[in-house]
């Protein structure tokens, strides 16, 4: 959960969390290129003369769509392979220059309105099409868990910690478990922005930097263990742009941290599982548990209510790394099933 751009709800400072967490392009230059070659695939470009310097038009086949498409995969494959945290890196930088841009664009908008939560959804929207598509291209959507909607034990499984999530958030960040929404008009909307919050981040740290390292790295338990907790920093790291709310140091640095825990077991879940669906599930439901308790309640969350929620995330992230010790045999089980 992480908490960045302040407002005021019934004179109550709020601070939003990965519901403002929107992008359009982990990617910057090849994704968009691949992105916009799936859009114009079937049509003819016919550029102006003067784009062609000798007074004649040029036109852009499918073919030449088709060939550009193919270049851009090899490239990311190439780097995916050979370079695997400058891949994650890439994408990190990217998530984190459109959350920057997506928070300008909704802020067009009265903060809290309906406006603000519809543009600042459809930024998020475009950013997970633009995803897909790479996974897409990489050729990594069943691998990388979005074709299987997850084993029955695996949706049974997180019933606990999700309940153990929810409430020591609550506890620590406002020391009730008073869960409400200030306006009843906005429900449909912050549910919407929150799951589609969830789903990006997601497919961005578990579906395309997780997977990336698991498939250069391998699957023995070691390097699961290293995939995970590099996919971890990377995910806490990104909450690093809180900073840019006015939040003090100490408490963005906490909130980094507590995040690493978070991401830790998210990671090993998802491996765990194979498949992003119930992760996405458990991110939307934590975050939107977070979110109702602090819009609802006039206490706010320090330095050490961070601090404390960093503690009581450790036993998750142990969870998560003790979920690796059957990941290869649940592997085994679904290629066979």
């Amino acid at each position: 959960m992480n908490f960045f751009f302040c407002s005021r709800v019934n004179n109550r400072r709020v601070d939003h969390g990965t519901i403002l967490h929107d992008g359009r392009n982990p990617l910057a230059g090849d994704a968009v290129g691949y992105a916009l070659s799936h859009i114009c695939v079937s049509r003819k470009f016919v550029a102006s003369p003067s784009a062609t310097g000798n007074g004649r038009t040029h036109s852009v086949t499918e073919s030449d769509m088709e060939n550009l498409e193919e270049q851009t995969m090899k490239r990311m494959k190439k780097l995916a392979t050979q370079n695997p945290i400058v891949f994650g890196l890439i994408i990190f930088l990217g998530l984190f220059l459109t959350v920057i841009i997506s928070a300008l664009l909704a802020n067009q908008w009265p903060t809290e309105s309906p406006g603000w939560y519809v543009t600042a959804t459809a930024v998020r929207v475009v950013s997970i099409i633009i995803l897909l598509a790479l996974l897409s291209g990489l050729g990594w959507l069943r691998e990388a868990g979005f074709l299987r909607l997850g084993r029955p034990q695996t949706w049974l499984l997180i019933i606990l910690p999700l309940t153990y999530a929810i409430v020591v958030t609550a506890y620590a960040m406002t020391g009730n478990l008073d869960f409400s929404i200030s306006e009843s008009g906005l429900r449909v909307t912050v549910a919407l922005f929150i799951i589609t919050a969830a789903f990006l981040e997601e497919i961005a740290f578990r579906g395309l930097i997780l997977h990336a390292f698991v498939r250069v790295w391998g699957e023995t338990k070691r390097s699961l263990v290293k995939a995970v907790l590099v996919a971890a920093l990377f995910f806490g790291a990104y909450h690093l742009i809180n900073i840019l709310g006015g939040s003090p140091l100490p408490e963005v640095l906490l909130q980094s941290a507590a995040n690493v825990f978070m991401g830790i077991f998210l990671g090993g879940l998802v491996l765990y599982g194979r498949s992003l669906y119930p992760v996405v599930f458990f991110h939307a439901c934590w975050n939107m548990a977070g979110y109702l308790n602090l819009t609802g309640s006039p206490a706010w969350g320090s330095s050490t209510s961070w601090l404390m929620l960093t503690v009581l995330y450790v036993p998750l992230a142990v969870f998560g790394l003790y979920l690796l010790r059957d990941v290869r045999q649940c592997s085994l089980e679904l290629e066979t099933a």
